[in-house]
């Protein structure tokens, strides 16, 4: 007579069946606790206000020295395609546009200046009183500034060399 152990009879596939259905069943209640709470508030996960704001200086970016001016707004630039969530991404992270304001509206010499510095100077382009500087940083990001003559208003972005691709 043959004896295969991995037959099984009909009655230890009942007696298995129900000792899983009745372990399953006492250890229901066990298995499930009521969440307590967050053991970390959510404000430690937030960005310092001082972290968000990137350093802004026009002079190391241009060479060219500006008229005061203040931030007004800054958003990040952060692309769908990319795999870091929006809401994860900070301005000092390198990828934001920011609008500055000047104190006040820059005096016709300031403008002058530019212009003598646009002739030797091929990052800037400069077009019916519409000034735009373009420059790619030291780790391959770019930087693009622009402003219209007699305006308050400048707008600047910068892209990290990962987004250039």
């Amino acid at each position: 007579m043959n004896h295969n152990p991995l037959r099984f009879s009909n009655l230890q596939i009942l007696i298995a069946s129900l000792g899983l259905l009745l372990v399953s069943a006492c250890n229901h209640r066990r298995t499930y606790a009521e969440p307590t709470g967050d053991t970390i508030p959510a404000s430690a996960f937030m960005p310092l206000p001082a972290d968000t704001i990137p350093d802004i200086n026009l002079k190391d970016i241009t060479g060219f020295d500006f008229p005061k001016f203040k931030i007004k707004s800054q958003n990040v630039i952060a692309f769908d395609s990319l795999s870091i969530a929006a809401d994860e991404e900070e301005p000092s992270s390198g990828n934001y546009a920011a609008t500055l304001l000047f104190d006040s509206i820059p005096s016709p010499s300031f403008y002058a200046k530019i212009n003598q510095r646009a002739a030797i100077d091929t990052c800037w382009k400069i077009k019916n009183d519409f000034y735009v500087y373009q420059k790619k940083d030291k780790q391959g990001g770019k930087y693009k500034l622009s402003f219209f003559k007699g305006s308050q208003q400048m707008e600047i972005q910068h892209l990290n060399a990962d987004l250039m691709k």
